[in-house]
C-alpha cells in the first residue's frame, strides 16, 4: 500500500466527525438541561428546606476535604459514556439522566431539604469554592448517587472497555467510593444516597432495550 493511500485510509471520515459531533452536542444539551434543573430547583426551594442535622453514618464517616477527589470525579464517570457508547445507545441513557432527575426536582420543589454542613470559614478555601458552588439543599433524592449508578450500569452493560472482569471491578470500587464521600462530605444523609441509588437503578432497569 502505497503512503498516500494508507493515509487515506487513516483519515477520519465525514461520518465519523458527525457522529463525533452528535455525541458532544447531545451531552451538552443534557448537561445543561441537567444544570439549570438542579440550579432553578435549589433556587426556588432555598428558603423552605428542612435542615437535616442527624444521620447515623457521620459518627464513622469523618469529614475531610480529600474527600472532594472521589465526590468530583462522578463528572468524569458521567463523561465517559457519552464517548464509550454506541451511537444507538445514547437516547436510552439521556433519558436515564433525565427521567429520575425529574423526579428529584419535583420532590426538591414539593420537600425540600438541607444538610448541615461544617462552617467553610476554617476549611481550605478548596473546600470553600465547593459550597459557594454547591449549595447545602436539594438532599433527597441524592442526584449524585443516582448519577453514579446510571452512567457506571451502562459502561459495564454496553461498553468495550468494560466487559472485563477487572475492569468492572474496578468500576464498582470507584462507584463505591464516590457513595461513601457523598455522605462524608456532609452533602447528604445515607438516606438520600439510598434513596438516589434506588432511582438510578430504577432509571436503568426501565431503559433496558
Amino acid at each position: 500500500m502505497h503512503a498516500a493511500d494508507a493515509d487515506r485510509t487513516a483519515a477520519p471520515t465525514p461520518a465519523a466527525g458527525r457522529a463525533w459531533g452528535r455525541r458532544i452536542v447531545w451531552g451538552g444539551a443534557v448537561a445543561v438541561l441537567a444544570t439549570i434543573g438542579y440550579r432553578g430547583t435549589q433556587h426556588l426551594s432555598a428558603t423552605r428546606a428542612a435542615l437535616q442535622t442527624q444521620c447515623w453514618t457521620w459518627h464513622w464517616l469523618p469529614f475531610d476535604t480529600v474527600w472532594l477527589v472521589p465526590y468530583l470525579s462522578m463528572f468524569g464517570l458521567m463523561v465517559l459514556p457519552w464517548f464509550l457508547l454506541p451511537l444507538n445507545s445514547l437516547r436510552r441513557f439521556s433519558l436515564a439522566i433525565l427521567g429520575p432527575a425529574a423526579c428529584a426536582w419535583a420532590t426538591f420543589l414539593v420537600y425540600p431539604t438541607a444538610c448541615v454542613r461544617p462552617n467553610p470559614a476554617s476549611l481550605p478555601a478548596i473546600y470553600q469554592a465547593f459550597v459557594f458552588l454547591d449549595g447545602p439543599n436539594n438532599c433527597l433524592p441524592c442526584l449524585h448517587a443516582t448519577f453514579v449508578v446510571v452512567p457506571a450500569w451502562f459502561l459495564a452493560a454496553e461498553t468495550r472497555p468494560f466487559r472485563t472482569a477487572r475492569s468492572r471491578a474496578l468500576l464498582i470500587v470507584w462507584v463505591f467510593v464516590i457513595l461513601l464521600s457523598i455522605v462524608a462530605l456532609r452533602q447528604h444523609t445515607d438516606i438520600d444516597m439510598l434513596v438516589g441509588v434506588l432511582l438510578g437503578i430504577g432509571a436503568v432497569v426501565l431503559t433496558r432495550p
